[in-house]
């Protein structure tokens, strides 16, 4: 049951169906008392992981907090456990990174390096990529690019492929982020060339896939982010047909960024409906962050559009989403990962309601 509760979450599919499984598999573990500790384990990370899938930030931690404290209390530590502690560890510190706090996100990293430095080299990519990833958010790029060139190294003496189309990916939001929409979109189109060359191999491996259709939805908003309209546009046509084999959250992402392609042309309406669509999309996956950034959007344009008590109905129907998974409403668009390609930068609706100046 948890492995299929396992496949959905691959899929980019969190249902209520799931969550059922894996609170009717949670209730059994509990029964069993110490006999079912490690399967309990188990069991809440993945209960941790759809929480967290769907963006509920606090309801994740708990749960990852509280498996992983099974973990920790086995008497003998085997190497397996330590990686086991490594794993929640990891998803602890990006959950850290979405809640804005950097000291926890660093302290476990940290910790997780020294475990996975014992085990095996290539495991220190995430603690790497989650480094770099705050040291962005603290706009340290030289630090950030240090630390990127640390994994490229890394994963060169490796030939790790698939690692490789991560840190171009990696490599181009940190350009983006540093101001360089140019360099951005050179490195993400060496992904989308990388694809093209490998078509076959790419379609048989689904991480490589989903960097496909990742770097497409990037280079088109930044392309529209420089005026490019036209050139977004038609990248992202290329994205939505790539999108049906790479999960729901991919088109839910590329409706996101297709929003933001048509408010910078100017055509709210069209915006607005794509928008609305995506919202509709996220509410039957239960994507809390994406229906709290699309609402956060359509107040954008309600605000654009001088509809004052429409942007602030949307704006505090935002600031409560924020309030449900856990983080503060002003790191809405700089923590959550996915997000920063969505932030309607021109435009400042959602600063001044949360500044107090909409009435």
């Amino acid at each position: 049951m948890i492995m299929l509760c396992g496949l959905d979450l691959d899929r980019g599919l969190v249902n209520d169906l799931s969550f059922l499984a894996v609170q009717t598999t949670e209730k059994l573990c509990r029964s069993h008392g110490r006999l079912g500790r490690n399967a309990l384990a188990e069991c809440l990370r993945v209960k941790g992981l759809m929480y967290k899938a769907r963006g509920q930030v606090s309801l994740s931690r708990e749960s990852l907090l509280e498996g992983r404290s099974i973990i920790q209390g086995h008497r003998f530590p085997s190497r397996g456990r330590r990686m086991h502690i490594a794993a929640f560890n990891g998803h602890l510190a990006e959950l850290a990174l979405s809640r804005g706090d950097m000291q926890e996100a660093l302290s476990i990293t940290v910790l997780n390096q020294a475990t996975f430095q014992s085990i095996h080299p290539l495991s220190l990519m995430g603690p790497l990529i989650i480094r770099c990833l705050i040291a962005i958010h603290q706009s340290d790029f030289p630090h950030a690019r240090a630390l990127i060139q640390e994994a490229v190294v890394l994963d060169k003496q490796h030939n790790n492929e698939g690692g490789k189309l991560n840190l171009l990916i990696a490599r181009g939001d940190l350009e983006a982020r540093a101001g360089d929409h140019r360099m951005a979109i050179a490195l993400f189109n060496e992904v989308v060339t990388w694809h093209d060359t490998h078509h076959q191999l790419a379609e048989k491996a689904r991480l490589q896939y989903n960097e496909f259709v990742t770097a497409l939805q990037g280079m088109a908003f930044y392309e529209a982010a420089d005026g490019n309209t036209d050139t977004a546009r038609n990248l992202m046509t290329r994205a939505f047909d790539a999108a049906a084999e790479a999960g729901p959250d991919f088109s839910n992402i590329g409706l996101l960024v297709s929003g933001y392609i048509e408010m910078l042309a100017g055509e709210l309406e069209k915006a607005k409906g794509l928008l609305q669509s995506n919202k509709f999309a996220a509410e039957e996956y239960q994507r809390m962050d994406i229906i709290a950034i699309t609402t956060c959007a359509l107040g954008e344009i309600a605000f654009l559009q001088q509809n004052i008590e429409q942007a602030k109905s949307s704006f505090q129907a935002t600031k409560s989403l924020c309030g449900e998974m856990g983080i503060d409403p002003q790191l809405l668009y700089t923590t959550q990962v996915i997000l920063h390609w969505t932030t309607p930068a021109r435009y400042v609706g959602w600063v001044t309601f949360l500044e107090g100046k909409i009435e």
